[in-house]
């Protein structure tokens, strides 16, 4: 790597040495006012590891770059500007903007985001196209007749990297029609393609055959949004709007081969299946107005009404030809949900020392898609089940806040508010759950050396219409409650202090704390808790240097409590001596420091940023101490360190050119016992097929030479 370096930042001092030779003998005024920067050079990266964890949402790749290109020109009735990044690589974005000043703004933005798996992929699965994976029909006879073993059939498979693209173009207009009308609109597309990695199952966890495979992908979505607004001077405002998604996906379904099975059989399929995406849409209107009150006062409202729809073609039930697929009734999916939002709000500063603020939210998802039903089930493409059919759930939310802030010395004030959120559900156990939340804050703002906010909130969730039968359908305990509905106890605090003593030097504190307890669940989450702390301080001694660090710690923990079973009528189900828990703990350090140098050596600006964090999560088990089950066999702690360094130095040799170098290091490890290499060292394991990703650390390097000339 130090000798390509070398050999590349020659060659770019050579065409440097020529840019600084040629300097203009005159210089002219332009003719128009513009602005502009181009920064290009060439980088180089050496990974020892896993370079794809590394460039996971990047392209740091080798070669030429053109990493920033800048450029705006103004007239005095119109502005333009433009922009380009990574011009070339996978996260390449450009963006272009014009504003005719009091009339017109328009701007365009392409944005690249690449999502790097993994270099060493393995498949055993050929993709032949439309969401479709087969193996060769040779290899399956093979493996089934147990002539030959899965790992004989991927061992010396080529290796690929596994990579998915998303490309994201907006385009953003605000027109004034007049000078009290506006129209706005957004219109964004996203396109996604490559694949991704994904699980396909032939049979019941832990019993079957489990595939991962490079599933692809080729969708776009397309969002619109149009409105028009109406300012009536300072009494109101009054608008209209659309809204408007389309999501087309062109591989609606993934099928692939059982690798172990050639031939088809009940609770032994050759094939299996999976629905993708599918494509469906969403249109909305909305109306919003506001109107200026007597008192200092303002009330606000907005109301939407939406639809959404999908009829994508339904798979048939089953691919296994040993079984009779049974009658679906109707060849496509006719869902459909109506959806109208309502929000209204009123604000009011009756007086220098009184603010009010009171809000209200209603949303209501009318789930209307049509009764289905199933007679016989097809499980995993195995065998048939009991009928089915579907649950369409629908929910209606009501939000209420009010909140009051006093004000009775200019540099304080103390904030105190109440909320009530209301859920109701359709097909889950609570058919209604209450919120009711307490809040108070103080805040000590205006004073240049002292800084105080500090928030305690405190609520409690109330589930009502219990529906024990739900959880019979599938086999659950009565006890057991869904952490997202049951019945919670919350406490939350956090308070930032900042002091300034001089005007160079600031100093901040923070800390965060909160617990939920679910004292009446019996099964699932019991409580958990998190603690956060910060401390960090800025040093800005004049406009040539600026230095700061900050240093955090966070922990969560919680509890959970579970039971070893069989369902019924197996007499475990009801078994307490079965039960055991898990106390899982979570902690984070991080810290970060930089230092600016601005020309302090002259001509030279110098930029070093640091980064470290690191993670532990340990899981501990318990078992009731009459317990009729073994004890559960500990798990490793979960690890992982990450440390980033970037260096940058620029030197000028006149005002509008000058040469820089940035290093940019990188250091991760990770002892994680579910992805490690020591846990998944092979690409299979007895009837599952992985793709061979796991974690893996690594150690990376990129330094660059780049020339910036401005203008």
């Amino acid at each position: 790597m130090r000798t390509r370096i070398i050999v590349m930042m020659g060659a770019l001092l050579l065409v440097f040495a020529g840019l600084a030779q040629a300097q203009p003998t005159t210089l002219m005024p332009p003719l128009d006012p513009e602005i502009g920067q181009i920064d290009f050079g060439a980088r180089l990266t050496d990974t020892s590891g896993d370079p794809a964890r590394y460039q996971r949402f990047r392209d740091l790749r080798d070669g030429a770059t053109l990493n920033l290109f800048r450029f705006e020109r103004e007239r005095p009735t119109w502005l333009f500007s433009a922009s380009a990044f990574d011009v070339g690589y996978r996260d390449q974005r450009y963006t272009a903007g014009f504003e005719r000043f009091g009339n017109l703004k328009a701007s365009f933005e392409w944005d690249q985001i690449p999502t790097f798996y993994s270099i060493d992929t393995r498949v055993l699965h050929t993709n032949t196209g439309g969401g479709v994976f087969l193996v060769e029909d040779a290899v399956q006879q093979s493996i089934q007749g147990q002539r030959m073993t899965l790992s004989q059939a991927v061992s010396g498979l080529p290796t690929f990297d596994l990579r998915n693209q998303r490309d994201i173009a907006a385009f953003d207009l605000l027109y004034n029609v007049s000078r009290a009308v506006d129209l706005k609109v957004n219109l964004q597309s996203t396109k996604r393609d490559g694949a991704m990695m994904y699980n396909g199952m032939l049979s019941s966890p832990g019993s079957g055959y489990v595939y991962e495979l490079p599933a692809p992908l080729d969708d776009r979505t397309t969002d619109l949004s149009m409105n028009v607004e109406w300012a009536g001077g300072n009494w109101g405002l009054v608008g209209i709007g659309y809204d408007g998604s389309w999501f087309n996906n062109d591989i609606p379904s993934i099928r692939w081969d059982n690798t172990v099975r050639f031939t088809d059989a009940v609770g032994s399929p050759s094939q299996g299946q999976m629905a993708w995406w599918p494509s469906n849409m969403a249109h909305t209107v909305n109306a919003k107005g506001s109107v200026k009150l007597p008192a200092r006062s303002r009330a606000s409202a907005m109301i939407s009404f939406g639809t959404w729809t999908q009829d994508a073609d339904l798979l048939p039930s089953t691919v296994n030809t040993a079984l009779l697929a049974p009658v679906v009734e109707r060849a496509t999916a006719q869902t459909e949900a109506q959806i109208m939002t309502m929000n209204y709000a009123f604000t009011s500063r009756p007086s220098k020392f009184l603010w009010l603020d009171t809000r209200y939210r209603y949303y209501d998802y009318d789930n209307q898609t049509r009764h289905f039903a199933i007679s016989n089930m097809v499980y995993s493409d195995q065998s048939l089940g009991a009928a089915v059919e579907n649950e369409p759930g629908g929910y209606k939310k009501h939000d209420f806040s009010a909140d009051a802030a006093f004000s009775p010395i200019s540099q304080a004030s103390l904030k105190v508010g109440y909320a009530r959120n209301v859920s109701h559900r359709t097909f889950r156990i609570f058919e209604t759950t209450t919120d009711d939340i307490f809040r108070a804050s103080i805040d000590s703002v205006g004073n240049a050396y002292f800084t105080l906010r500090a928030i305690y909130e405190f609520s409690t969730r109330v589930g009502d219409g219990f529906e024990e039968h739900l959880l019979e359908e599938v086999g659950e305990q009565l006890d057991m409650r869904h952490y997202d509905l049951a019945n919670r106890d919350r406490n939350r605090a956090t308070a930032l202090v900042t002091v300034t003593p001089v005007s160079a030097l600031g100093i901040s504190f923070s800390v965060g704390s909160g617990q939920d307890d679910y004292e009446e669940t019996g099964f699932g989450m019991r409580d958990n808790e998190h603690r956060v702390y910060n401390v960090g301080f800025d040093v800005v001694p004049g406009d040539k240097v600026d230095l700061g660090a900050n240093f955090g710690y966070e922990k969560y923990t919680a509890f959970q409590y579970s039971r070893t079973s069989n369902p019924l009528p197996s007499p475990t189900f009801n078994d307490p001596t079965r039960d055991w828990t898990t106390d899982t703990t979570d902690e984070l350090r991080t810290a970060n420091a930089t230092l600016g140098l601005i020309k302090l050596v002259p001509k030279t600006d110098l930029r070093f940023d640091y980064d470290w964090s690191r993670g532990e999560a340990t899981y501990v088990y318990g078992i009731m101490p009459n317990a009729t089950i073994p004890v559960p066999a500990p798990l490793p702690p979960v690890k992982n360190e990450l440390q980033m360094a970037r260096s940058e130095a620029r030197y000028f040799l006149r005002s509008d050119l000058a040469i820089g170098v940035v290093y940019m290091y990188e250091d991760y490890n990770v002892d994680d016992f579910s992805f490690s290499p020591d846990t998944i060292n092979r690409v299979d394991l007895g009837t599952t097929t992985y793709l061979g990703y796991v974690y893996r650390p690594y150690t990376a390097h990129t330094a660059w030479l780049k020339i910036t000339y401005l203008w």
